[in-house]
């Protein structure tokens, strides 16, 4: 019976490193930018050679970023060339706080933005305040210069983790809603009841 498990453990590891030498994890680059207030969720996306990273940021004028936070935080994408290199970098937030969730490069050469807002009308956000944040969508040119944003909610807390751009030129969103009927919602939210 050992040495069967012996047996087995070798060519586990005699695959592993097998795989690991056919397929080697090389380092091309890596890159930071710098702000003067935290940052969180950066992540990074490739698609051929464009590469851009989004978050969310509180911070002002300074470091890598050039332009001021509008509300509280805001959402903040940063594009670079395929070795890192910063090209521009642009903030858009409304009066309070603004999350960025998703991203997604669209068939013209830019960009959608999707997130969870707290901001009513105001700063980039064209739209009031449906519920207590919504679902806000900046639509982005190739340079990063806003042509249009929309708000969607319901009564409630929304907002959007994931975007796609679809075969005829709209958008589909999925997240999370915690609202009733009103607003842009026109079904109720089902409850988990527990029982025992």
């Amino acid at each position: 019976m050992m040495k069967k498990i012996y047996l087995l453990f070798f060519l586990f590891v005699f695959c592993c490193q097998f795989s690991f030498s056919q397929n080697p994890l090389v380092k091309q680059w890596d890159q930071s930018f710098g702000v003067q207030a935290l940052m969180f969720s950066l992540s990074c996306c490739k698609q051929g050679r464009r590469i851009y990273y989004w978050s969310w940021s509180l911070s002002g004028i300074g470091g890598d970023k050039t332009q001021a936070t509008l509300g509280g935080r805001d959402y903040w994408i940063v594009k670079t060339d395929s070795l890192g290199n910063k090209q521009w970098d642009k903030d858009f937030g409304g009066t309070s706080d603004d999350y960025l969730n998703s991203l997604q490069q669209t068939s013209d050469g830019g960009y959608i933005l999707g997130g969870q807002s707290f901001s009513g009308l105001g700063g980039d956000k064209t739209q009031a305040l449906r519920g207590a944040d919504d679902i806000w969508i900046v639509k982005l040119d190739s340079l990063g210069n806003k042509p249009m944003d929309k708000d969607f909610g319901g009564t409630g807390d929304n907002g959007v983790s994931s975007l796609q751009q679809t075969r005829d030129g709209g958008y589909i969103l999925g997240g999370g809603s915690n609202s009733g009927i009103g607003g842009d919602k026109t079904q109720a939210t089902r409850e988990l009841v527990i029982i025992g």
